[in-house]
């Protein structure tokens, strides 16, 4: 990927990295900087660009085509920090703050888009929906910044407790494999560990069942119904 070059937005023209899409800075400070001067917000993505598949595709769909950076410029500034296997396509501030800034955010996986305030405060997370075009995931990331806070207001609880209720059961179906011999390999022990996996199973879908009706039941507020929805049917997918 052409590295971006010169000035970005007015504020610096220090070294960016060759993998840096451009239109996007991999200078942090000097993003929220910017962002702190223009009344923006910042989007963060943070990628394996030489390694990870989706991440090379969020760019070539997405991150490299003018009509995204171009939308998405009116209201952010763009930063991306990268991860690569070749750390020599980072610029000096990438080697030096680029690992650091991806333990500070907890970032579990490769892409990960987020939209953060001007201190670099999290507001919230996003992604492409729906093959939605350049242009509208530019909108689409508007929108989250708008209603973020509000959404994770009124949908965090549940969203918590749908991965603790994913985490225990796949915790107690470990304890149940272990119990039953999970490395036996004899047609019981099989028997057994089929059987277990049946009933985990089981018993988290009636969970979920459970949590997919309380937010449904839930009066959240008439801007995030959208967020809502997409929620509940994320649930129904699990």
């Amino acid at each position: 990927m052409i590295a971006a070059v010169g000035l970005l937005s007015g504020v610096w023209a220090s070294e960016i990295g060759k993998s840096t899409p451009v239109g996007f800075t991999d200078d942090f400070e000097a993003a929220k900087t910017e962002a702190a001067k223009a009344n923006k917000k910042i989007v963060a993505v943070f990628s394996g660009s030489d390694w990870c598949h989706w991440c090379k595709e969020l760019e070539k769909d997405y991150l490299s085509k003018p009509e995204f950076v171009n939308e998405a410029k009116k209201d952010f500034v763009l930063v991306f920090v990268d991860s690569p296997q070749d750390k020599s396509v980072l610029s000096e501030t990438g080697r030096k703050n680029n690992v650091k800034l991806t333990r500070d955010y907890m970032i579990k996986g490769f892409p990960t888009v987020k939209i953060l305030d001007a201190e670099g405060h999290e507001i919230a997370e996003s992604r492409p929906e729906g093959g939605v075009t350049p242009k509208g995931f530019a909108e689409q990331l508007r929108r989250t910044a708008k209603v973020g806070p509000l959404a994770k207001k009124h949908l965090q609880s549940f969203e918590e407790e749908q991965k603790k209720l994913m985490t225990e059961a796949f915790k107690d179906m470990a304890g149940r494999m272990q119990a039953n011999g999970a490395d036996s390999k004899n047609e019981a022990a099989e028997k057994a560990q089929f059987e277990a996996s049946q009933k985990m199973t089981g018993q988290l879908a009636e969970k979920l069942k459970a949590l997919k009706a309380k937010v449904s039941a839930a009066q959240i507020p008439a801007e995030i119904a959208v967020e809502k929805a997409a929620f509940v049917e994320k649930i129904g997918s699990l």
